[in-house]
């Protein structure tokens, strides 16, 4: 379940599709893959783009302490990058006006803020779904990630939520959707292989308190998503310091 055995697995792909060399995108983690791809079978290789490349050495060791201090999505600044794209959301909600519902009012990052608050106090129902702070949270962050797909209805549930108005008809990627892989067990399985993360469950405790003071909704998210790594029973004999061959180091309404 390595990374250096998914890019095995994508050669395997490459193969059956009759391909004499890969053409590959990779985004996020992807980048990861298609890195070790390339350093694992550089003969196989047509062209690869590599979107939103991570910091291979911060992926697998972290620099410094940083390994047994920092889970891996903090210690790579995940949650800083989604506050990020959240501040461009409402800078263009703002801009395209009556088109992005969560405009109204003005002022996006305070209505967040207090919708957020509102989270914590209690549930907020929309459309027949319960958003309490952390599936709030999870919800914007993966919209935030198909800005062409998800941020027009984001605007619409987002002021929903924030009015407790009616029944809300936009769907929610993570409750509404029928299982179709199993990409995210999978990815926790990788990582949890392949990286270094804190052992002692405290940290992760004090971390996302922290975290979650510097950015309300993404900072604790990021802390407990690789909450199996600590425990995680097996390690890879093939994963590295992140320097190696294996693992190197518009309009949207």
């Amino acid at each position: 379940m390595s990374t250096a055995n998914v890019a095995r697995d994508l050669d395997r792909l490459r193969q059956a599709l009759g391909d004499d060399r890969l053409t590959y995108q990779g985004f996020s983690y992807g980048t990861v893959v298609g890195a070790t791809y390339a350093n694992l079978f550089p003969t196989k290789v047509r062209a690869i783009i590599l979107d939103g490349t991570l910091d291979m050495v911060g992926n697998a060791v972290g620099h410094g302490d940083e390994g047994s201090t920092l889970s891996i999505g903090t210690r790579q600044g995940v949650a800083d990058a989604g506050q990020e794209v959240l501040s461009q959301f409402f800078l263009l909600c703002a801009k395209a006006g009556a088109p992005c519902p969560f405009s109204a009012g003005g002022d996006l990052p305070g209505k967040w803020t207090h919708l957020l608050a509102e989270a914590k106090r209690a549930p907020v129902t929309s459309g027949g779904i319960t958003y309490d702070y952390p599936t709030l949270s999870g919800e914007v962050y993966n919209d935030l990630t198909a800005p062409m797909l998800d941020w027009p209805t984001l605007g619409t549930l987002l002021q929903q939520l924030y009015d407790k108005s009616a029944p809300s008809t936009v769907d929610s990627d993570d409750q509404n959707s029928a299982y179709q892989d199993n990409g995210s067990e999978a990815y926790v399985a990788v990582q949890c292989e392949d990286a270094a993360a804190p052992k002692r469950l405290s940290t992760y405790t004090t971390l996302g308190k922290s975290e979650d003071a510097r950015i309300p909704a993404f900072g604790r998210m990021q802390v407990f998503d690789p909450m199996p790594c600590p425990t995680w029973p097996v390690s890879t004999a093939t994963a590295s310091s992140g320097r190696g061959t294996v693992q190197p180091a518009r309009s949207w309404w």
